[in-house]
């Protein structure tokens, strides 16, 4: 009995520094991102507006450490959607020293912001998840589907390294607001009519776990087709582009 007793004590050892390295390897594993997210319900995908409406959007890290400095270019579609004012920087980075932010004026080549920077003064660098800067934007014009912002030439590194990561841009839905369905179904027509309304009424109450889930008919982008969206479309009703 005692050896047995004592075979276990040894097996479990043996075992467990091994899963907690594994748990720690899966931790380490988890790849930092970097996103456009709408600000006040944030997700990547923007809720359409009306033609002169503007819109904010974070730029977002997740499961990032020690981020030292970081870089981006943004890319969007003019024909849709200006810049309405410069970058601002958010405090991720600076809480924990002092930055120099810098950004080209958005003004001299529409459709493009050629740079936007972050670094710390200090060696140090922030972990864990944050909004990097702030972007505003305004629709211009309507199109049948949705239009994106694009992340490119992305940098981030600690302040001796690159950092590995991924990039996440924004969806803006750029349709009239309510338009969700047309002839085919789920599929924008450019006008909100009563195709849409029954499209809404058809998809109440589903959510992303719903196995009918269709993230164009969630309007105002809040995770849930309900009475808001159906209102969104009502309020919208015989609009079209």
């Amino acid at each position: 009995m005692n050896k047995r007793i004592f075979a276990i004590l040894v097996a479990i050892c043996v075992i467990l520094p091994v899963l907690a390295g594994t748990s720690r390897n899966v931790k380490a594993d988890s790849s930092p991102v970097l996103s456009l997210q709408s600000a006040y319900t944030p997700s990547t995908n923007v809720a359409p507006r009306d033609i002169g409406q503007t819109f904010t959007l974070k730029l977002h890290v997740d499961n990032v450490t020690n981020l030292w400095s970081w870089k981006v270019k943004l890319t969007w579609d003019p024909t849709y959607l200006n810049m309405t004012t410069d970058p601002t920087e958010n405090p991720f980075l600076n809480n924990v020293n002092g930055t120099l932010f810098l950004s080209t004026p958005y003004a001299n080549t529409p459709g493009t912001i050629n740079l936007v920077s972050d670094t710390s003064l200090g060696s140090l660098g922030a972990s864990g998840n944050g909004d990097l800067a702030t972007f505003n934007f305004t629709l211009i014009a309507h199109g049948y589907n949705y239009t994106t912002i694009n992340i490119t030439d992305a940098v981030m590194q600690d302040f001796n390294n690159p950092i590995a990561f991924t990039t996440v841009g924004a969806i803006v839905r750029n349709t009239v607001p309510g338009d969700v369905s047309g002839s085919t179904l789920g599929v924008t027509d450019g006008t909100v009519n009563m195709r849409d309304i029954a499209y809404l009424v058809s998809l109440f109450n589903t959510k992303p776990s719903s196995p009918n889930w269709n993230p164009n008919a969630d309007v105002n982008v809040d995770g849930v087709v309900n009475m808001r969206d159906i209102a969104i479309a009502i309020a919208h009703f015989n609009q079209h582009i």
